[in-house]
């Protein structure tokens, strides 16, 4: 393929050997951050394999005894101190909690780990044998027989109270609770299982919105940003004085209050204004940015395989994300037991414990850390080989004006991604996941020390604050750093450095395109969310694609929640296509000739494409 531009001959040269076309890429871009990321999954293998040999979730399924049994499960799958044969362990399926009168809100954790397997959930006043384990103890001073204190019912293979009396405190009541939410949650699962057709339905037409959504913005862009920013303005200005009305409206005596929402319809008004004001200044920049989102759309449409992408992306950052929790899981089940002395009933006794082993929050806080990392990693990733593809449609431009870009370009963006820059997106990716570490620690932080005065909990919400704008700015300038590694084959500090130089040269550009498509993406996960949710509503009412359904609420609140994560892959695969192609088109700016900058202040008109031709034809450039 020819490469066609209004870059330099050097220019030219360091794009072809970027893209491929005419040399290869070189070594890799970071490469000892690449190498710390393979330790670290090496390191990630060693814990996972680790907490699978020792943690079993099942534990938190069925319950575990005060042997360390798991009721009503053999084999493999069980402790080595099963009381009896395997026929009878199997019936005990249910785990009782001796909860007593004379127990105070501290033996509560001491109550849970004293549970006795039973077959069903026994009543006020029957009586629940204490079984031995295979050595015949029991537990020193431990009766053999527990004489029931309340009337009990199974939730979650768990024998709870039905209801909570003075005898059994606040924090039993806090578990039936628990557990009540629980039970609705189940029925919920039951009327998402029963609407699986509904929901199909559902998942197709989100697609199909998205789709459409997308013609929109080829279509018409600019009606569409101008009716935003027209109906944000009066909703802001409309807001504000039913604020106001509403204050005038309130009793007098609620002096206060009226002053803050009066106060809060002034700002809301003043804040719509100076939108609208802003918007008028910027009328130039963004018709550019308008502009801008068309030619997004029309590479999306050129380059339709560009969806695989974010769909293979999307796939393994769910993947990371479930073998992170199975891992957490099987950590947290990784239990010892051993005898231990504490009193019951207003005795020393002495009786078989968990305890949980010593390295397990460590194991826990290395999990948390290495799974956010490898999702950031794989998310950065995903907008890297998207911004490849994208630089790739803007440069290739052949000789009858159009660009002829294979359909297999993802997969070699994909291909360029994983051969030469994983480095650059391990090294951005593990930033930003610092950032988000600290921040979380400090956020515990604040929780766990209650005892602060008032000017350390500001001074710790203040570093909280400060450490995720310091995220935020972060993320939006790796974003761009990866963009100029897909154009320039940079590692990551060159690339976010002549990033910034772009971005502080072309500011007021940057930040109008930015804004246009924050308003198109807001009208897009408006248009799919609200779309798809009304269109299972009227299924439900009308279609009778699932007539076992009594109450579709939760199946509703599902299809809403699929249809935003459909329209989130999309829109994200919008704005990465558009940033791409703004910074490709600065760059391209930047490396123009003087007597062709001209027409690049008018981006998407034909002129720009006369300047093009002018200048690939002149043999004296």
């Amino acid at each position: 393929m020819e490469w066609k531009g209004v870059l330099s001959d050097s220019q030219k040269k360091l794009l072809k050997k970027n893209f491929g076309l005419k040399a290869s890429r070189g070594c890799c871009t970071d490469i000892l951050f690449l190498l710390i990321f393979l330790l670290g999954v090496a390191a990630y293998t060693v814990v996972i394999i680790f907490a699978f040999e020792n943690g079993n979730p099942l534990r938190l399924i069925y319950g575990t005894d005060y042997l360390g049994n798991i009721c009503g499960k053999t084999g493999k799958d069980n402790a080595p101190r099963q009381p009896m044969p395997d026929e009878q362990w199997r019936e005990l399926e249910y785990l009782w909690y001796p909860f007593d009168e004379f127990m105070d809100l501290g033996d509560l954790r001491r109550t849970l780990d004293l549970g006795v397997c039973v077959a069903e959930c026994p009543q006020e006043g029957d009586l629940v044998d204490r079984y031995l384990d295979p050595e015949g103890n029991i537990g020193k001073n431990l009766t053999e027989v527990y004489t029931v204190v309340y009337d009990s019912d199974q939730k979650l293979r768990r024998c709870v109270p039905l209801s909570a009396n003075s005898t059994l405190g606040e924090k039993v009541q806090d578990i039936v609770d628990l557990l009540d939410v629980t039970d609705l949650f189940f029925e919920g699962v039951a009327a998402v299982d029963e609407a699986q057709t509904t929901v199909a339905a559902s998942l197709g037409v989100a697609f199909l919105a998205s789709m459409v959504w997308l013609l929109l913005m080829y279509l018409f862009a600019l009606p569409l940003l101008i009716v935003s920013i027209a109906a944000l303005t009066v909703v802001g200005e409309a807001g504000g004085y039913y604020l106001i009305q509403y204050a005038d409206d309130m009793q007098a005596d609620d002096d206060d209050d009226q002053k803050y929402v009066r106060g809060l319809g002034y700002t809301l008004m003043i804040v719509a204004g100076l939108f609208f004001l802003t918007c008028l200044c910027l009328w130039k920049q963004i018709y550019r940015g308008a502009t801008m989102v068309r030619k997004g759309s029309k590479a999306l449409a050129s380059v339709p395989s560009m969806v695989v992408v974010p769909l293979l992306f999307t796939t393994l950052v769910l993947g990371v994300m479930a073998l992170g929790v199975a891992t957490l899981l099987y950590i947290q089940t990784m239990t010892t037991h051993s005898t231990e002395n504490f009193s019951w009933g207003g005795e020393d006794v002495e009786a078989l414990a968990g305890s949980v082993p010593t390295n397990k929050k460590y194991l826990h806080a290395y999990n948390i850390f290495f799974t956010l990392w490898a999702v950031v990693f794989l998310q950065d990733t995903g907008y890297l080989c998207i911004a490849l593809v994208s630089s790739f449609w803007y440069f290739s431009k052949d000789a009858n004006g159009s660009r002829g870009l294979f359909i297999c370009s993802p997969l070699y963006a994909i291909f360029v991604a994983f051969t030469h820059h994983l480095g650059t997106t391990a090294f951005g990716s593990l930033i930003i996941t610092i950032c988000k570490a600290i921040r979380f620690v400090l956020l515990r932080m604040k929780e766990r020390l209650t005892k602060l005065d008032g000017y350390a909990k500001c001074i710790l919400k203040v570093a909280a604050c400060c450490l995720w704008c310091l995220e935020n700015v972060l993320s939006y300038l790796s974003e761009k750093a990866y963009v100029m590694t897909a154009i320039e084959g940079t590692n990551f500090c060159s690339s976010a450095r002549h990033a910034i130089m772009l971005i502080a040269a072309n500011f007021v550009s940057v930040i109008a395109v930015d804004i246009v498509v924050a308003l198109m993406v807001l009208i897009g996960k408006l248009f799919i969310v609200v779309g798809t949710t009304l269109f299972a509503w009227y299924a439900f009412e009308n279609l009778d694609l699932s007539p076992d359904v009594d109450s579709y609420w939760v199946p509703l609140i599902l299809i809403a929640v699929m249809a935003y994560m459909v329209c989130t892959l999309y829109v994200k695969l919008f704005a990465t296509v558009v940033d791409s192609l703004l910074l490709c088109y600065l760059v391209d700016k930047e490396f123009s000739p003087p007597a062709a900058a001209g027409y690049y202040d008018s981006m998407g008109d034909p002129s720009e494409d006369i300047a093009r031709e002018h200048w690939n034809n002149n043999p004296d450039r």
